[in-house]
């Protein structure tokens, strides 16, 4: 069976899908036309092991969670490899089993991990900036986290899968 995830790019008209068994990325046109595959097997850059979360930042670049990886790699709108955030491993700055992905209006990546329940920030240079949450049923606490969500707004909507809900919460930035 498989996993399939969708994302649109409002600033080219083009689909983004991702296929978790295949280990690639698809881009279609609106007309649903495949104009591109990114698919290889690996753990190089821009190398894939079962991708499960996309998502699409203002400017048009696209976000992947390579699950199996452990990290986050992101792509320019027609798939050059830009960067990647995260690496294998238990606490700040490390992944066990990244989920969703998300990117705030300031340019910072969201990875929730979904067995450390915790929402991790990165900024594109794999610098770790912060995490929140913990295991738990309590606010700002997460049981099997499994999506994220950051609105134009920067609000950021975690989805918490044992718990049955979906938490709110709002970036604000430093005086700094």
């Amino acid at each position: 069976m498989e996993t399939l995830w969708i994302a649109y790019n409002k600033n080219n008209g083009k689909f983004y899908v991702v296929d978790s068994i295949n280990h690639m990325i698809k881009i279609f046109d609106k007309n649903f036309k495949l104009l591109k595959t990114l698919d290889s097997l690996g753990e190089k850059k821009g190398k894939f092991n079962y991708l499960t979360h996309i998502f699409i930042d203002r400017e048009g670049n696209f976000y992947v969670t390579d699950s199996m990886n452990f990290r986050v790699q992101f792509f320019s709108e027609d798939g050059k490899f830009l960067g990647q955030v995260g690496r294998m491993g238990k606490g700040d700055g490390y992944l066990e089993r990244p989920k969703g992905i998300c990117v705030d209006t300031f340019g910072h990546i969201y990875v929730v991990d979904g067995l450390q329940g915790s929402v991790q920030i990165f900024d594109k240079n794999d610098r770790f900036l912060m995490a929140f949450g913990v295991d738990g049923n309590l606010p700002g606490q997460f049981n099997l986290a499994s999506g994220i969500f950051c609105d134009n707004k920067n609000y950021i909507y975690v989805v918490n899968t044992l718990n049955r809900r979906v938490q709110i919460l709002k970036y604000v930035r430093g005086l700094n």
